[in-house]
């Protein structure tokens, strides 16, 4: 977590939207939509569930393919109660955790439950060389509506 997240107070923030850089195209809708269900059930994320065949590898070998009726695929921002961010912070430094999102670490606690929000426009995640470009193509896009961003 950033170092900005310590100098936050309860008397400023409710609620704390958690936004990596890899995803810039994040459209208004979708982040006032996480930002709802969050405010309602106190942790929400955003999100797309899966719709490719995914398969369970063991050494290079196809062992199984996955049931993804039940998948998510989680993007950002995920938005939780400050106050639950915190102790969720305080957790993974005392169990030395080094979670992949904020989410899972709420997971851990077991409530409040995490409320999945399906994104509705695209915000892909830059993590090679080709993601930006990509990126660069969809904001620039003149199908891509500025107004939801």
């Amino acid at each position: 977590m950033s170092i900005a997240f310590d100098h936050l107070s309860g008397e400023e923030t409710d609620l704390v939207a958690v936004h990596d850089a890899a995803r810039p195209a994040v459209s208004a809708h979708d982040l006032e939509a996480v930002v709802e269900a969050a405010a309602i059930s106190g942790a929400a994320i955003l999100g797309r569930r899966v719709s490719d065949t995914i398969k369970r590898l063991s050494g290079g070998t196809v062992i199984e393919t996955v049931d993804r009726s039940d998948l998510f695929r989680a993007e950002t921002p995920q938005v939780f109660e400050r106050r639950l961010l915190s102790r969720v912070q305080d957790l993974a430094i005392r169990r030395g955790l080094q979670p992949t999102d904020e989410s899972s670490l709420v997971e851990l606690l077991g409530e409040p439950p995490v409320t999945a929000v399906e994104a509705l426009h695209p915000n892909p995640k830059i993590t090679r060389p080709g993601d930006l470009r990509r990126v660069e193509a969809l904001l620039g896009a003149p199908s891509y509506d500025r107004s939801s961003r």
